[in-house]
Order: structure tokens, then C-alpha cells, then sequence
């Protein structure tokens, strides 16, 4: 919140340090918070920070989101590739998207909002799980596991403070703004994605591929029969992720309302009802003219 956790100088946004502030405030005697923020803070706000950035477009709101440590953490990319491979195999398997939607429709006629974050899951379970042969003392074991834990990613490297701007998010109606710190358009992140847990299984590493390409095309060209625009990934994939990405992206609705539209309007009822505003596509946050959240993923051998 600017004024209290962040203040604005120069053309920058400093988020600051209550460390910092209390150590300048002489005895450590007690003192109104608004009169040091405006005698000592915002005369030096660089000596009462932990961070700075560049603001690139303000707004004129109080609030401030802030980033993640690690820009895209590695779990969302993993939860991403998740996301992707779920698609593609309810896609292109009809027994695995029977006993998908099955699960779904059975969680939504008794659902209640405690039980809504758990509907994916649940239907998951079902579909994402191989079932495994181990030999213990001469004796074979067959026992099941969810194919993902088979897949490890690490994020190698980090965005460092420079690469990260102030940016004002709106929606296309004008109806909501709201400032952000996010990465700058062109920023790269690696990650090391290991797909085996005592060998590599190739088999799985070719489907994930598969996934993200098929994923990447249906659902951008959701976006492009919207007018959203897109980049064009040379030799990668384009991907929304994170903050404002929005449902297509995030789940795999876009199958039920392929497959099974009476259950798609079901569970946008239900969702809709849980959030107390319509579970839709309709609002598409944007930074500069910009679509958030855009990135593009290169496969490297």
C-alpha cells in the first residue's frame, strides 16, 4: 500500500524497509508513522528501502502488488506443465476424459465451497496415476503413483531487481486498475526440467512436449477468436501464466465445454456462485496495451 509499505519518488517505487525506519527514528521513541514517512522517508526514501524499481506506467491507486521472489517459481511452471499434460491427455484419450468428467460431475452435484479447491484433484487422481511393478525379496508389488512426481523442475536462474518494472494492470472496460511489480517484456528465466526418478523416461518427456505444444496452440487460438493478441514464439511455445491469465490456461475447461456443455455450464455456475462475480473469460488484464502474464517457453535438449 503506498504511503505505508511503499512510497513513490523520482519516478520510482521504493518498498520499504520498517527495519530501516525504525533505526532512524532517533532513540527509538515513539512517533506519529505519518510524520516520519514525511520527514524522514520521503526525503531519503533510498536509505529506508530494501528495493527500488522504475515506474513504467503508474495509476492512481494506493495499492501495490508485489512480485515473487523468483519471478515465475518453479512450482508454477510445474503446475503449468501439469495443466498441459492433463489437457492433452483428456483430449486425446476418451475412457480417461469419461472417468475425468465423471468425477467432476459427481463433485459439483454435492459440492460446497470447502470442497470447490478439491474438484480438479480428486478428478485427477483417477487419470494421472501408472500403476507400478516393484520386486521386494522375491515377491512382485504393483502399486500406484501420479505420473508428476516423476517430473522434477528447478529454476536456474533468477530475475535480478533491474528486470522487474511498475506497471498500472486495467481491464479492457475500464472498471478496474491497479499497480504492479512485474517483469519487464523480454526478461528470460531457465529452468532444469528432469523427467525420471532413477532414469530418465523418455516416453514422458516427448508426452509433456507434445502436451505444451498442443496445450499452447488450442487454447491461444481461444485467445486470438477473442482479439487478444499474442506473440509469435519462434521455436518455443506461447503461454499465459500467473497473475491474469485466466481460466483457459489455469484449467482444463475449455474441454468440458467441448466435450460435455451442460457440465462446463454447471461448473461456471458453481465457480460464479463461490467468487460472487461471473467465473468467465470476459476480463482480460492488460500492462501498456499489453496482455499480462504472456510468456514464451523454448524447449532446449
Amino acid at each position: 500500500m503506498l504511503g505505508v509499505d511503499a512510497v513513490v519518488s523520482g519516478g520510482a517505487l521504493y518498498v520499504i524497509d520498517l527495519g530501516r525506519v525504525n533505526a532512524g527514528v532517533l532513540g527509538g521513541a515513539h512517533v506519529d508513522y505519518d510524520y516520519v514517512m514525511k520527514n524522514l522517508v520521503m526525503r531519503n526514501p533510498g536509505a529506508y528501502s530494501s528495493r527500488s524499481y522504475s515506474i513504467e506506467e503508474g495509476c492512481g491507486t494506493g495499492e501495490v502488488l508485489d512480485h515473487n521472489p523468483e519471478g515465475i517459481p518453479a512450482s508454477e511452471v510445474k503446475g503449468m506443465l501439469r495443466t498441459a499434460y492433463l489437457y492433452w491427455l483428456l483430449k486425446g484419450d476418451a475412457e480417461r476424459r469419461r472417468l475425468f468428467f465423471e468425477e467432476v460431475r459427481e463433485a459439483v452435484g454435492g459440492a460446497s465451497p470447502r470442497r470447490l479447491n478439491r474438484l480438479s484433484v480428486n478428478a485427477e487422481a483417477g487419470v494421472m496415476r501408472e500403476r507400478v511393478v516393484r520386486t521386494f525379496e522375491e515377491e512382485e508389488r504393483v502399486f500406484e503413483r501420479d505420473v508428476f512426481n516423476k517430473v522434477l523442475v528447478r529454476q536456474l536462474t533468477k530475475p535480478s531487481t533491474s528486470d522487474y518494472g511498475v506497471y498500472c494492470i486495467r481491464d479492457l472496460e475500464g472498471r478496474y486498475q491497479v499497480m504492479a511489480i512485474g517483469l519487464r517484456p523480454g526478461v528470460e528465466v531457465s529452468y532444469e526440467i528432469k523427467v525420471g526418478i532413477v532414469r530418465k523416461d523418455e516416453a514422458l518427456e516427448n508426452a509433456l512436449v507434445k502436451a505444451l505444444s498442443e496445450f499452447s496452440s488450442d487454447i491461444s487460438a481461444f485467445e486470438i477468436g477473442r482479439n487478444v493478441k499474442l506473440p509469435s514464439c519462434d521455436n518455443g511455445f506461447v503461454v499465459r501464466i500467473g497473475y491474469g491469465a485466466g481460466r483457459r490456461w489455469k484449467t482444463v475447461i475449455t474441454l468440458l465445454e467441448r466435450f460435455d456443455r451442460g457440465l462446463y455450464e454447471e461448473v461456471t455456475r458453481l465457480m460464479s456462485s463461490y467468487l460472487g462475480k461471473p467465473w468467465g473469460d470476459s476480463t482480460i488484464r492488460l500492462a501498456k496495451g499489453q496482455v499480462v502474464g504472456v510468456a514464451c517457453i523454448r524447449v532446449v535438449p
